[in-house]
């Protein structure tokens, strides 16, 4: 089905219905990165990444064991910003 055809169905514009879709979609992303978030803190025995930083520059946790991990966090804390961000203006 074409989302015409859908939005015809559902008796709203198709630009709407792609605006709802668009936003579920980004809504289930941030679901996804958070729960990943949470995962590799728990794994790391942190709450936030603000303790994690807190923890490396004591020198407590040493950067190369963690690299890897850190920068996935680093990537997911940017990319719940930005979906944030959207979902704000969408």
């Amino acid at each position: 089905m074409k989302v015409a055809e859908i939005a015809k169905e559902l008796d709203i514009s198709p630009e709407e219905l792609l605006q709802l879709a668009l936003q579920d979609h980004l809504r289930n992303r941030l679901k996804e990165l958070a729960a990943e978030r949470k995962a590799l803190l728990a794994l790391l025995q942190v709450k936030n990444f603000k303790q994690l930083d807190r923890l490396l520059a004591q020198g407590k946790i040493r950067e190369e064991e963690i690299l890897s991990h850190y920068q996935r966090l680093d990537w997911i804390e940017h990319q719940i910003a930005k979906i944030r961000r959207w979902l704000k203006t969408a």
